[in-house]
């Protein structure tokens, strides 16, 4: 569910700037220069690096990867954060772009986790622990 709104606000994202006469492109996937940030805007000379996060809760931030800030700074790698609502009975969503430097480094709390590999995350690792649910299994 959480990479269906985020890929939404993506999309979203890059029909806002395009409707505002930027070539927005989608380079969250894109290794290399790319790091940090989900859309590279171009209006003649100027580039904007946006970060995209999608959410369904108002004024809500979904928790940034670590590679979306610099370590030493605590600063948005991206030009700027877009945030995009999906707010439940809500026909229009809302959308804040907030500036770099508007995100003060003390907002910024650092976060260590695990994630568990693509590798381990197929049928043929997770079939041996699926639980029969039908009436008759034990």
């Amino acid at each position: 569910m959480e990479d269906r709104v985020e890929l939404r606000a993506v999309e979203f994202a890059r029909a806002y700037y395009e409707s505002k006469g930027y070539t927005a492109a989608n380079v969250s996937r894109v290794r290399g220069d790319h790091g940090g940030y989900d859309l590279l805007a171009t209006r003649g000379d100027e580039k904007l690096k946006i970060e995209v996060k999608g959410s369904t809760k108002p004024f809500g931030i979904p928790d940034p990867y670590h590679t979306e800030f610099d370590p030493k700074t605590r600063q948005l790698i991206a030009d700027v954060l877009c945030v995009v609502y999906f707010v439940p009975g809500s026909e229009q969503p809302l959308l804040a772009i907030i500036p770099r430097e508007a995100i003060l480094p003390e907002y910024i709390i650092p976060k260590f986790g695990y994630r568990i590999s693509g590798r381990f995350k197929n049928e043929r690792t997770i079939r041996p622990f699926l639980v029969d649910l039908s009436p008759s299994g034990d």
